[in-house]
């Protein structure tokens, strides 16, 4: 989207947000692998320092060494919970692989995020680490870190109900949040949470119930292959970044009018 570029360029340029206009063409599928690239900052740099248009156009060759991939993580993960399964407590530390250069908008920056709002808890700690590598540069792609981190807290979960010898499902409607919570560490009071409904339809959506039969457990044997059945949960957000997505309409003595708003086909 044009709302990262926007902004790094006001911070790098040193103007005013008035001053940066960014005006995008069909770019193709975002997910996410256009929101950093630092050419475009290059770009930015030498029209302002030589006073004149500057275009920077790629090789596929410089295209694909530039290119970028998922942060990949390293996460260690504690939870603590009472005997009924109540979650009281979640110590988590990740590691994010950002390649040899790093980026704008690191990994550790997005995990902020992203853990706040799948489980109540009373007791937290957070922690997360960008580390250099000699691999080339990660960013946010498809998810951003979210598939390894809600992977990880899911993996720890089936664990903690195993342990306590209670049913995935039941686990996770019981520490999830519901409508009019509060959340943590923000304070955020949740308006609209129906994630037991989501929960309820999809396990009778997939037949949950009759296809589980206790952990460890194959659904099916096939020979030396093994089916089962899990449970996950996941969320996401969005930025609501509405002061750049306003509409701008210009209309001109010839009767046309121009059209300039925020949003932006990223396919």
């Amino acid at each position: 989207a044009r709302n990262s570029p926007l902004e790094n360029l006001v911070s790098i340029l040193g103007l005013p947000l008035s001053k940066v206009r960014v005006i995008t063409h069909y770019v193709g599928g975002g997910f996410g692998g256009k929101k950093q690239e630092q050419y475009i900052i290059m770009a930015a740099l030498l029209s302002v320092r030589t006073c004149r248009p500057v275009k920077l156009e790629l090789s596929r060759e410089e295209e694909s060494i530039l290119g970028t991939r998922r942060y990949l993580s390293i996460e260690r993960i504690k939870l603590a919970a009472k005997k009924d399964g109540t979650i009281t407590a979640i110590d988590f530390e990740t590691y994010y692989d950002v390649g040899a250069h790093g980026v704008l908008n690191s990994g550790s920056e997005h995990f902020r995020m992203s853990q706040f709002y799948v489980y109540k808890y009373e007791n937290a700690v957070f922690k997360a680490y960008d580390v250099f590598t000699n691999f080339p540069t990660a960013q946010t792609f498809r998810g951003v870190q979210f598939p390894g981190y809600h992977f990880g807290l899911e993996q720890v979960v089936d664990q903690l109900a195993e342990k306590l010898g209670i049913d995935p499902i039941e686990i996770r409607l019981k520490n999830s949040y519901r409508t009019g919570d509060t959340t943590k560490p923000f304070g955020a009071k949740l308006s609209n949470y129906i994630v037991d409904e989501c929960i309820d339809k999809a396990v009778k959506a997939s037949g949950f119930r009759d296809s589980w039969q206790g952990w460890g457990k194959p659904v099916k044997t096939e020979n030396a292959k093994r089916r089962g059945i899990g449970a996950g949960l996941s969320m996401g957000w969005c930025e609501m970044q509405r002061h750049y997505t306003g509409a701008v309409v210009k209309i001109y003595p010839d009767a046309t009018a121009e059209l300039s708003i925020g949003g932006q086909d990223l396919g």
